[in-house]
């Protein structure tokens, strides 16, 4: 796909033909033939940009703030002294977003309040996500995983090998979550256990986003160690194995169905797949 603006960090595919993607101080729109870049206005950095299920404002995090983009203009909605870099929304009303210093902070929507709270260990979180408003998910460095229950943040028990970063997380179900990052680690969780999904054969890559359409159709992206090249990685429900390797790091992920999945990268690339 042609695309001209900032690097893109961030995608979110609304539905078919539609997408909104964050990067530098850009936001860019798809709407089925081209990509629009618009100018925020702002000087931080956009991180990470989520579209709650109903639809609706896009939500947008920098590392300093929490903001609200309506399709013509960028809001900011909260600001927070940890430097944030994940979003996630079950709703418009439902707002998560995390950073440093094990922040995490939960909101109520336009206008509403914005409270932080912290895990117990100090950590980067990377990302938020969960399959609904009481199923949420946040991962962060030194492989720190942590699901929201009874109001309290409770740390996962991971496989005894993972001890680095873990980057991104994609829920289905309670009982289907898949948690990627370094070393080519991709977690699953089946309501039980949190256990290795082994992408065999597939070489060492540093793994930045995860989506799927559902059980039977999971993307992973990420780049080698070096930084220099970029990959895709997809699940049948069976096995991974390797789709793509670009020469670029990918850093993102998303979809609207098996049929439309877009992935973004280094050096303005975007790359969509419609089987």
């Amino acid at each position: 796909m042609t695309y001209a603006g900032d690097d893109l960090t961030s995608v979110f595919v609304r539905a078919p033909d539609s997408a909104i993607a964050v990067g530098g101080m850009t936001i860019a729109d798809w709407d089925g033939h081209s990509w629009t870049a618009h100018a925020t206005g702002t000087a931080d950095v956009l991180s990470d940009v989520w579209v709650p299920p109903e639809g609706g404002d896009a939500w947008i995090v920098s590392p300093a703030a929490i903001s609200r983009w309506d399709g013509s203009a960028l809001t900011t909605e909260n600001t927070q002294t940890a430097s944030l870099t994940g979003v996630w929304a079950s709703s418009q009303t439902d707002i998560y977003a995390v950073g440093s210093s094990s922040t995490i902070v939960h909101g109520t929507g336009k206008g509403g309040m914005f409270t932080p709270t912290q895990l117990m260990n100090l950590r980067t979180l990377q990302a938020v996500g969960g399959s609904s408003a009481s199923d949420v998910y946040v991962v962060g460095s030194a492989a720190t995983l942590a699901h929201l229950e009874a109001g309290m943040w409770v740390a996962k028990t991971l496989p005894a090998d993972v001890t680095g970063l873990l980057a991104a997380v994609w829920a289905d179900a309670p009982n289907d979550v898949f948690v990627v990052g370094n070393n080519s680690v991709i977690l699953h969780f089946d309501g039980t256990a949190w256990t290795h999904s082994p992408a065999t054969g597939v070489g060492t890559w540093s793994l930045r986003g995860v989506w799927g359409s559902g059980p039977n159709d999971v993307y992973a992206v990420g780049a080698d160690t070096t930084v220099t090249s970029g990959v895709i990685l997809h699940f049948d429900g069976t096995s991974w194995t390797t789709m793509l390797m670009p020469a670029v790091p990918l850093v993102s992920i998303s979809g609207s169905g098996a049929h439309e999945v877009i992935a973004v990268g280094a050096n303005k690339t975007v790359l969509r797949y419609t089987p």
